[in-house]
């Protein structure tokens, strides 16, 4: 494995790592460890525990949760916002896109404006409610990175759709 490869594996898995510890947190929950998981393995470990803790909920929790996931995830991105660089939107859009890309989500479009979303590792085991309350995330950190604003799914890969599509409004 070429070192640029292996960093690059290092980065998605801690970036899973923190996805996991504020969904966790956010869920009440205690994280399961991604200790010498591979990137897919911690991914999917990712996957099975947010879609299993969400399933168990009834929608008012849900809401809660998803409330509580924006809250953490937008705090998040103001942290990674207001790196060094980070000062305009293409940069800011190019860093979105980098996170996403390490977690197995394709992101095309500009931000601010229409996103679509091709290709998603969560949407063949997420039904359409966990989905909604996983964007909570998405918007939290997209929000965040831009210091504010709004972003709305108006169709889902989940839903039967052939793409996500959203709008990030400043």
């Amino acid at each position: 494995m070429k070192f640029r490869d292996f960093m690059s594996d290092r980065l998605a898995i801690w970036e899973i790592c923190v996805l996991m510890r504020m969904t966790a947190k956010a869920a009440g929950r205690k994280a399961p460890s991604l200790q010498r998981l591979t990137r897919q393995d911690s991914l999917r470990q990712y996957i099975d525990f947010t879609a299993g803790v969400i399933s168990e909920m009834d929608e008012h929790k849900r809401g809660t949760l998803r409330r509580n996931m924006y809250d953490r995830a937008f705090a998040v991105g103001r942290f990674l916002g207001r790196l060094p660089g980070r000062k305009s939107n293409a940069a800011k859009a190019k860093m979105i896109r980098r996170l996403y890309r390490n977690i197995g989500i394709s992101i095309n479009g500009d931000m601010p404006g229409i996103i679509s979303v091709p290709r998603c590792a969560f949407s063949a085991s997420y039904t359409p409610e966990i989905c909604h309350v996983m964007s909570g995330v998405d918007s939290g950190i997209i929000c965040g990175i831009f210091g504010g604003g709004n972003l709305e799914f108006t169709q889902r890969l989940t839903e039967g759709c052939q793409v996500c599509k959203a709008v990030y409004r400043r």
